[in-house]
């Protein structure tokens, strides 16, 4: 009842269809510490290893066809072509409640990946007999780390059928990258299905991309729950969102900043004790993520979008145990892909 401790390791062989073949371990650890009855904390901390990836190539046909034959399930590359991630997340979360109904929660995360050793292979110009030129893309070392946190405080008051909940919040995150920097070597010609014994050849590396986003977003919602008619929630927040991305290369970065007033509503109905209706708007600005490997500007980081989402619907309780849910939704983004130039961008 007051400390409680729990982990475990894993070991993985992952094979697919594609020839994508890597050994994974994953370790892991989560502490529950309750030091008084109304506070509660809980440190984390795991890791995941990836050894000996090999990515199958990436086939770029020639023309709108289907090359031949199609490639089987297994590496075809060189040996020296493997893959070697390592990724780690760790934090602690607290809890407290207190006289009055006041609720504290606070968070603070951080997420660590590094790539000490990446290749992409991909087989350009082919023709429908499966002969093409085998390139051989080699990044430098590449990092990315974000430090994330979160505060919160809720009051919640009941005035006879009526409940109230009043919440502020306040999130901030800090993220840093260095990504590109690559170098590609043609290996010739070769054929799908050929397997290549080639030696390990020099790569020259160029200078990398240096992203860093900062990000701070308070936040205030109230909830009104009527017993037995319904529930209606409002919240806002104002992010204040800043990214600075050095190229390689160049001596003036790129500054992107935004910061928008995303708007939150959403209500739920009890039409009977079996019939519930609910429907909500939410706006919000999302991290993007990083740019694939297929991608000439792989591994960047990518600016945040701003998306837009609807949604409504009715759930019938049919029978004990049993409901029939019917739903609608809508949403908007920005779409990002693949340019006829091989660059990830919005399109």
């Amino acid at each position: 009842g007051v400390l409680s401790l729990g982990g475990g390791v894993g070991f993985n062989r992952f094979v697919d269809a594609g020839g994508f073949s890597n050994y994974e371990t994953n370790e892991g650890v989560l502490v529950k510490w309750t030091p008084a009855p109304n506070i509660q904390l809980l440190p984390f901390w795991s890791r995941t290893d990836f050894y000996d990836a090999h990515v199958p190539e990436n086939y770029v046909p020639d023309g709108p066809f289907l090359p031949n034959p199609n490639p089987g399930r297994h590496f075809f590359g060189p040996d020296w072509a493997h893959n070697r991630q390592f990724g780690s997340n760790y934090g602690a979360i607290a809890e407290a409640t207190f006289s009055g109904g006041w609720d504290f929660k606070a968070g603070i995360f951080r997420s660590v990946q590094k790539k000490p050793k990446n290749f992409y292979l991909e087989l350009d110009g082919l023709t429908q007999q499966g002969i093409g030129e085998l390139n051989v893309y080699s990044d430098p070392p590449s990092n990315w780390g974000s430090t994330s946190g979160e505060l919160s405080l809720a009051r919640s008051f009941a005035a006879g059928p009526l409940t109230h909940r009043v919440t502020l919040s306040l999130r901030m995150r800090d993220f840093n990258a260095n990504s590109g920097g690559s170098d590609i070597i043609d290996l010739g010609s070769v054929a799908i299905g050929q397997y290549i014994h080639l030696s390990q050849p020099v790569f020259q590396y160029g200078a990398q991309t240096l992203d860093h986003i900062s990000e701070m977003t308070p936040g205030l919602s109230y909830q009104l729950s009527w017993k037995d008619v319904g529930i209606v929630g409002f919240s806002v927040q104002k992010p204040h969102y800043h990214k600075r991305s050095l190229v390689g290369g160049t001596a003036t970065p790129i500054i992107t900043k935004d910061e928008p007033w995303l708007f939150n509503m959403a209500v739920t109905g009890f039409i009977s004790s079996s019939i519930t209706f609910y429907g909500d708007y939410t706006e919000g600005l999302e991290d993007n993520g990083l740019v694939p490997q297929s991608a000439t500007n792989r591994g960047q980081a990518l600016p945040a979008i701003a998306t837009r989402q609807m949604d409504a619907g009715v759930s019938l309780h049919v029978i004990p145990g049993v409901s029939l849910v019917t739903g609608w939704f809508d949403i908007h983004k920005p779409y990002f892909n693949l340019s006829p130039t091989n660059l990830y961008e919005e399109l």
